[in-house]
């Protein structure tokens, strides 16, 4: 599968790959070393586990969440130096648990209910009396769920371990 960098990379800066399924590579411009420790703030940060494994390596637990689906995804870590000078920073994924957010079904099956109000109102006259009502779930359904949507998971994370790294090594420079 070809790979599209996260990250454009003009002139040398951090650049972020995604070049296989479940595998996650991201070039910083600090030591090997200081990337592991960036990993480990932002996986405070994030909510996750991090258990740091040798010098360069670890394992880092991160919760995720993809649409409706939430849970967790484990990762091995690794932190090498990179042939551009700085650290490549790979995640493997290892395991993964994701399950439908029940609720947010409930919700959408809510707003579908209100929609065929919605729908069979001009040919049911006994519906008509509860239209309103199917317009507001209708609606109200799709707000709260399309409010609560948010995915977060490894591109995102690298993209915080690469902002940090760069915040670092930019103030120190």
């Amino acid at each position: 599968m070809p790979h599209s960098p996260h990250h454009a990379d003009p002139q040398g800066s951090p650049t972020e790959e995604r070049p296989a399924d479940g595998h996650h590579v991201a070039d910083l411009r600090t030591t090997p070393e200081s990337a592991l420790e960036h990993v480990a703030a932002s996986a405070e940060s994030w909510g996750g586990e991090w258990q740091r494994e040798g010098s360069r390596a670890g394992r880092l637990i991160l919760p995720v969440s993809a649409g409706v689906r939430r849970g967790w995804v484990g990762f091995e870590v690794s932190a090498t130096p990179s042939e551009r000078g700085g650290a490549k920073l790979e995640l493997r994924q290892a395991e993964e648990y994701l399950h439908v957010d029940r609720g947010t079904i409930v919700v959408l099956l809510t707003s579908l209910f209100g929609a065929l109000l919605v729908l069979l109102g001009p040919f049911v006259p006994r519906v008509l009396p509860l239209l309103p009502i199917g317009f507001i779930l209708t609606i109200a359904g799709w707000l709260f769920v399309a409010a609560r949507l948010r995915n977060s998971g490894p591109e995102e994370f690298l993209e915080v371990v690469t902002t940090s790294a760069e915040s670092v090594e930019g103030g120190s420079a």
